[in-house]
């Protein structure tokens, strides 16, 4: 029961991290990561990673694209 908690805890606490650092990305609070916004958030990764993240094709993420992004490993999690 204790693991399970202890599970719970970090996996809400990761959620509210993500929250808090998709909120720091979005600099002009659109609710989507431009194309600007990607460059400056993950500097180092390539613009392709912008692309195969975006499922919708809309040019912009969302905060489903980019958790489901890093999960699946296109995006840095840090």
């Amino acid at each position: 029961m204790k693991n399970s908690i202890a599970i719970l805890a970090s996996m809400l606490f990761a959620t509210a991290s993500f929250a808090a650092d998709f909120k720091a990305m979005d600099t002009d609070a659109n609710g989507v990561i431009s194309e600007i916004e990607f460059v400056a958030a993950y500097p180092s990764t390539p613009e392709a990673a912008l692309v195969a993240a975006d499922v919708d094709k809309s040019g912009a993420l969302d905060e489903a694209e980019i958790a489901a992004a890093t999960e699946a490993g296109v995006l840095p999690s840090e």
